[in-house]
């Protein structure tokens, strides 16, 4: 499946979109006419490209979305944020990264949503 993304990655970076219509596969590009190197990437990768995109079960235009992550007291910190909390840290710390905002909200507003 590896070869699949890669193939889906690389097309999104041509601007060329793939949808899975009722087991078809529909394929929209800006260009007048396809590459036709492209062409025969999908031609040939035509059944695994469906089959990865039926069994993905996410939104057809983000087949890569990002897992729910489980409930927890606390989260392991990436090097960048580590380094970042350690340089808060010391004296004379910048506060730049704390940046604070207010914010008007007009509407009816999801309190579940936003919290």
């Amino acid at each position: 499946m590896d070869k699949i993304r890669d193939l889906l990655i690389e097309l999104k970076k041509e601007s060329i979109d793939i949808v899975l219509n009722d087991d078809e596969l529909e394929v929209f590009y800006d260009t007048d006419d396809l590459d036709p190197v492209i062409y025969d990437q999908i031609k040939n990768n035509k059944d695994q490209l469906i089959q990865f995109l039926k069994s993905s079960k996410s939104d057809i235009n983000n087949p890569f979305s990002i897992p729910v992550s489980p409930i927890k007291a606390a989260y392991p910190l990436t090097n960048s944020q580590s380094r970042l909390w350690i340089l808060s840290q010391l004296e004379g710390g910048s506060l730049a990264y704390n940046m604070p905002a207010a914010v008007r909200f007009t509407g009816t507003v999801d309190f579940d949503k936003f919290e």
